[in-house]
């Protein structure tokens, strides 16, 4: 019997394509009805049928509803043929599975890399416009940090080899009031830690005032976005800067910068807002020499790596810091462990010595020193980098 009702589905559902599309599907339901089945309902274009000596659901999909529904939602398109097709589907979509509660996560495409590119564009324009007044430098950096990862307890280090390019016009000291601005392509690649492989693009562009022949103050805006290999820390980044200048004597020149930067990223526990109060001192030790002091003191947010074999619900059962973490945590693809999210604050201080080796080339030697607190812990590290620079 039930080979017999199998048999009656057939005929009343699977009619030729060109057929089906104009069946009512009311008329096949009635006919249905009338062998036995009873109808359960459904949503939007479908229909639940079952019959008591049948062990399964019978689901029955209505082509000319599902047509009806998507011009309605749609509102404006394209057609072709007999099918539809919306604007939003010409746009990429990125669907990923997320490693902190197993869920699909839809991302829609990155259009904001296309300011930094509209931003070099009208750079270039500017150049062509005054040349005389702007340079391009290509520097490269070998630098050593012992803690990328940001870890708590167990600090991970690699060696970075940076390429960058930059145009930028300086101030030129030819009026009260200039503009100024920067841009730069950075190139990132990383020895043992590959995921943190990155590209870079942005810069800023602001407002130089010479208030009096010793006092110079400073207004810039910049933005930049960052490609990364681990997906989940690209990011796009804003932030404002204030800052004053002072010339104490010949060769002497002191220098206090405010800033805040928000950085969005793709995965919430790589983005940040962080304020920064930065204390510069750059002495002329001879000429073509120069070595620049400074201490940075900020506060905001930062990603932090957990130790080797810690888990997250270890850190979750401390009260002091439970709140902070929260569920902005994931497993880091880049480091292999889990990372976390929370407020901070750092200070770091370090020297910089530049030496000038004949024009066009620069050699700039920088060491420094950071010292992260908080509520998870304590983590210290330092870097050490040595970069050369052609000015052309």
């Amino acid at each position: 019997m039930a080979e017999d009702l199998e048999a009656v589905l057939e005929d009343r559902v699977e009619d030729e394509p060109s057929q089906r599309r104009f069946r009512d599907l009311r008329v096949i339901i009635k006919e249905l009805e009338r062998e036995g089945f009873i109808n359960r309902g459904g949503k939007d274009s479908h229909r639940n049928l079952i019959h008591p000596r049948l062990q399964r659901t019978i689901t029955i999909l209505d082509n000319k509803i599902r047509t009806l529904k998507a011009i309605r939602k749609c509102g404006q398109g394209c057609y072709k043929g007999d099918y539809k097709m919306i604007y939003r589907s010409k746009y990429l979509k990125i669907v990923e599975r997320s490693e902190v509660d197993n869920c699909f996560i839809g991302k829609g495409p990155e259009l904001f890399y296309l300011i930094c590119l509209l931003m070099f564009a009208l750079v270039l324009l500017h150049l062509a416009c005054a040349p005389s007044y702007a340079f391009m430098e290509l520097s490269t950096k070998l630098q050593y940090d012992s803690n990328v990862s940001n870890g708590i307890s167990s600090k991970q280090g690699d060696s970075i080899m940076r390429i960058q390019m930059s145009l930028y016009k300086p101030s030129t000291g030819e009026s009260r009031t200039e503009g100024i601005y920067n841009l730069y392509l950075l190139a990132s690649g990383y020895r043992s830690f590959t995921g943190l492989n990155a590209f870079e693009t942005g810069g800023y562009t602001g407002v130089w005032h010479h208030i009096n022949p010793l006092i110079t103050a400073e207004l810039m805006a910049g933005l930049k976005a960052k490609v990364v290999a681990d997906p989940a820390q690209s990011l796009f980044d804003i932030g404002v800067s204030a800052a004053l200048y002072e010339k104490i004597t010949e060769g002497v020149q002191l220098a206090q910068t405010y800033s805040y930067r928000k950085g969005f990223a793709r995965e919430e526990t790589y983005s940040y807002g962080t304020h920064s109060i930065l204390i510069m001192a750059s002495v002329n030790i001879s000429k073509g020499k120069t070595l620049e002091l400074l201490y940075d003191l900020s506060y905001g947010d930062s990603f932090r790596t957990l130790q080797r074999g810690q888990s997250i619900g270890d850190y979750n059962s401390q009260e002091s810091i439970k709140e902070s973490i929260g569920r902005r945590h994931r497993n880091s693809r880049a480091f292999g462990n889990p990372v976390i999210k929370e407020k901070v604050s750092s200070n770091t201080i370090g020297a910089t010595v530049s030496l000038d080796i004949g024009y066009p080339w620069t050699v700039l030697m920088g060491y420094n020193y950071n010292f992260i607190n908080g509520n998870s812990g304590v983590s210290k590290g330092y870097s050490a980098s040595v970069s050369l620079g052609l000015r052309f």
